[in-house]
């Protein structure tokens, strides 16, 4: 269950730009998921380059940050596509694992990585035509060297705020990447497959 690296690392950045604080509903508040975009990119920053916190303590920071705002029930639903409905009973099970799998995959790196110097452009945003609950922010990553880099959010308003479900890179989405893996996986072996695997991964993490 592994991302290319270069699409990893750039999982890393984006996720601490967006992740910090909740997306406000365009419709009834003033801050709607582009506005809220911008604030949190500059708070952001502000955490990554305060050289009086260590790299432990910028990452439980971002932990405590980042977990609230993924949608980690449409995540999984997503992730699972067409062995969803087979395995919804389970899911109390899944999805707890899948967010720590998420978790331990990135706090790892994110500090390191994210703190380099790189910026983020917020383009636009726009609303799901069929689905007003649905929202795609529109954004570009520059690193260091001056490359420009498309990175799309995708947002699902959950009747309190916008949270946040996909990252797309170059038209490469977070959750269609694991949704081939899994998918891999269960047809290879089975759910239960994918369970142990995550545990195993988790376990690796932790004793890194």
């Amino acid at each position: 269950m592994k991302l290319k690296k270069r699409h990893f690392l750039i999982y890393l950045i984006s996720f601490i730009f967006v992740f910090l604080g909740s997306v406000a509903n365009g419709n009834s508040a003033t801050v709607g998921p582009k506005e809220q975009i911008k604030e949190t990119a500059e708070r952001t920053l502000a955490i990554l380059s305060d050289k009086s916190l260590s790299e432990e303590a910028k990452k439980e920071l971002l932990r405590k940050a980042i977990l609230p705002h993924l949608d980690f029930n449409e995540i999984a639903r997503r992730a699972l596509a067409r062995h969803f409905k087979a395995n919804e009973s389970r899911m109390d099970e899944f999805v707890p694992l899948l967010k720590e799998f998420l978790e331990n995959a990135y706090a790892n790196m994110v500090v390191i990585e994210s703190s380099k110097n790189v910026a983020i452009q917020v383009l636009g945003e726009s609303i799901d035509a069929d689905d007003a609950n649905y929202a795609t922010v529109r954004t570009k990553i520059i690193t260091t060297k001056g490359k420009e880099i498309p990175v799309d959010y995708r947002l699902r308003f959950n009747g309190n705020e916008w949270m946040v479900f996909d990252i797309v890179i170059a038209s490469v989405g977070m959750v269609s990447n694991y949704r081939s893996q899994f998918n891999a996986i269960i047809q290879k072996t089975s759910f239960d497959a994918l369970m142990q695997g995550l545990k195993k991964k988790i376990e690796e993490s932790k004793n890194k």
